[in-house]
């Protein structure tokens, strides 16, 4: 937990998505910190006609976040290809943008990044929400421009922070997934060769016993080497039994 009060209501939108309400208490100084101490390394993509609100988000990301780098684009089109060539972890629009243009380009980011994506409108509504009477595209964060910039700063970085975590939970997994496969795949080798190993060895062993009771009366030295082969072929069972017996724990 953050030693500031972080206050903040989430409502959850029909596709899914997340919206943040207006009632966050940030301290810049934690989220900067916070971003740091794990180490992201931010792309961010900002994509807004007003140069001077571009150049100033610019420049604090780049000073306050080691290792962050900000791209910029005045246009839906040009944002959207710049988009699809880069590797983003947050993407800034402004709701400056005609409405088709905002749709186009949250569809086409939740369409290749999923619902998880950051995506932060910068608005002029001073309600820091989006009005259901302009139709705003769901599953974002809104967030004044008229507000402090620590805030908007803050969300900024926050959702990059969660998206970073989420990466690195669905890499783990992945990670494990694979593990969990190759393991599979011993297990079903190693099986394959104990079942291919045990049905001759259980012709031998069957063979010998047959001979061993077929001669029992016969040659000390035919006996004594027909017991050997008993013996071997008991030890080699038992080995089998054990290895499929960790396999079984290992697979389960």
């Amino acid at each position: 937990m953050l030693n500031n009060e972080i206050a903040l209501h989430a409502e959850t939108s029909i596709l899914g998505a997340q919206t943040m309400s207006i009632n966050w208490r940030w301290k810049i100084d934690d989220i900067v910190i916070k971003a740091n101490t794990i180490g992201i390394k931010m792309e961010i993509l900002i994509i807004d006609k007003k140069k001077d609100l571009k150049k100033i988000i610019c420049k604090k990301l780049e000073d306050q976040i080691k290792g962050c780098h900000v791209v910029t684009r005045d246009g839906a089109s040009e944002g959207l290809l710049e988009f699809k060539k880069g590797f983003y972890d947050t993407v800034i629009l402004s709701d400056r943008l005609p409405k088709a243009d905002l749709f186009d380009i949250l569809f086409d980011i939740r369409d290749k990044k999923g619902y998880e994506f950051p995506v932060v409108v910068i608005t002029d509504n001073k309600n820091n929400q989006s009005n259901e009477n302009d139709s705003f595209p769901e599953g974002c964060t809104y967030i004044s421009q008229n507000c402090n910039f620590s805030e908007i700063l803050a969300k900024i970085v926050d959702g990059a922070v969660r998206m970073y975590k989420l990466l690195q939970e669905k890499q783990s997994l992945q990670r494990k997934l694979v593990n969990a496969e190759m393991n599979q795949k011993a297990a079903e080798f190693a099986l394959k060769c104990n079942h291919n190993i045990n049905n001759p060895l259980t012709t031998i062993l069957g063979n010998t016993q047959l001979l061993l009771k077929h001669y029992q009366n016969g040659d000390d030295q035919l006996m004594e080497r027909l017991e050997k082969i008993e013996e071997a072929a008991h030890q080699i069972q038992k080995i089998t039994l054990n290895l499929a017996n960790s396999i079984s724990i290992n697979v389960g």
